[in-house]
């Protein structure tokens, strides 16, 4: 049987970019992570998990995008596209580094950086083909109507006809931007991600939908965890909010709405609290400053989906916080791993409920710290009991 590939490019609009009511056809969120993926990747740190969780966001792009290509514009690129990028490729390689010109979507802001990259490879002389004309005039297109382009492969068969039929990106090369760095993030950036995922949580709440907590600052997790788990007034009703990661996996529910929150009450005694960092052999510099690890990291990077490392890390402090009789006051010194974030706090939270249901009067506590660049210290976040 023999197949070969072809390549369609969708233009798809302006306000195809940005937050939509229906969320299988919004894009927005996996055009989000997969950037930041793009930029974390250039520190090559953990590549293998990255690129699985970076494929998962163009997945749910493309499919998105394919499922409304009847509302697109297109352009088909076959096989005398890919020889004349294998060739060029080959004889140039560093020229390719930093254009993501293998990267599967091209949000509207960045289609003019790829204009100028086609012009130069069609102006080299390097034997450019029809098809690359295409493509720059495609993007030219684009960038005319403000729009971006999303590509889709398809393999053909001739006895099987056109079919579409997912398939992985083609590998990225380094954007050049710098890495991603949560330590560094300005505080207007934390307060637009704050914004964002506060409006996510929201919405999940109003209809019913998913929150992806993949590639969102471990800070900004918890403090808004904790602003939705506490009742704003007597007729709040519990909720919960659907969980999932770029893997695809979905973790247990999170509860909200269903703890009333306690005044701070000094009771004259002394209080030494545990220190804990969340999870092993993150920040090797902490040991000293905690008296334990809460999660071992051989466990939590266990090679489990993402959903049920989640799970694992619920049931884990579920289990811990139980055994504990007495009053717990908790420093945790939280790391930035979101499987083990949200998994941590829903334990937590059912610990609290359990308890509040048997009429348990013992005291549990929890502060977490972020560690601050700016001060070189851990800084505390909004507190749970």
């Amino acid at each position: 049987m023999n197949f070969s590939t072809t390549l369609t490019l969708h233009m798809v609009p302006a306000g195809g970019w940005e937050k939509v009511a229906d969320p299988l056809e919004e894009i927005s969120p996996f055009v989000e992570d997969a950037l930041a993926i793009e930029r974390r990747m250039v520190k090559g740190v953990n590549l293998a998990n990255e690129r699985k969780r970076y494929h998962l966001c163009c997945r749910r792009i493309q499919d998105a995008v394919f499922r409304n290509r009847d509302r697109y514009r297109q352009q088909i690129l076959g096989e005398e596209y890919f020889r004349f990028l294998r060739r060029s490729y080959a004889l140039r390689p560093d020229d390719f580094t930093g254009k993501r010109l293998f990267a599967c979507f091209f949000p509207p802001h960045m289609i003019q950086e790829q204009i100028d990259f086609l012009a130069g490879l069609a102006g080299e002389g390097a034997d450019p083909v029809a098809e690359l004309s295409l493509r720059l005039a495609f993007f030219q297109a684009a960038r005319n109507e403000h729009a971006g382009v999303v590509e889709i492969p398809r393999f053909l068969s001739r006895s099987d006809g056109d079919e579409y039929q997912e398939s992985a990106p083609p590998p990225i090369h380094s954007t050049g931007t710098p890495a991603f760095d949560e330590h560094e993030l300005s505080s207007e950036q934390i307060l637009d991600m704050t914004g964002i995922l506060r409006g996510r949580i929201e919405k999940a709440l109003a209809t019913g939908c998913e929150v992806n907590f993949s590639n969102q600052p471990h800070f900004i997790i918890a403090d808004l965890l904790n602003e939705f788990v506490y009742k704003q007034s007597s007729h709040d009703e519990a909720r919960a909010i659907r969980v999932v990661y770029l893997d695809g996996s979905e973790a247990e529910p999170f509860p909200l709405r269903c703890l009333h929150r306690l005044a701070a009450c000094d009771s004259g005694k002394p209080v030494v609290p545990l220190k804990a960092s969340l999870v092993s052999m993150r920040h090797l510099e902490m040991d000293e400053q905690v008296d334990f690890a809460w999660f071992r990291n051989r466990k939590v990077s266990s090679g489990l989906s993402y959903g049920e490392t989640d799970g694992y890390c619920t049931t884990e402090t579920r289990k811990l916080l139980s055994g504990e009789q007495g009053d717990l006051y908790l420093d945790l010194y939280q790391t930035g791993l979101e499987t083990a974030v949200v998994g941590f706090y829903r334990g937590v939270v059912l610990e609290l409920l359990r308890r509040k249901d048997a009429g348990i009067t013992t005291t549990l506590r929890i502060v977490p710290y972020y560690f601050d660049r700016k001060t070189a210290g851990y800084l505390p976040g909004a507190t749970w009991n």
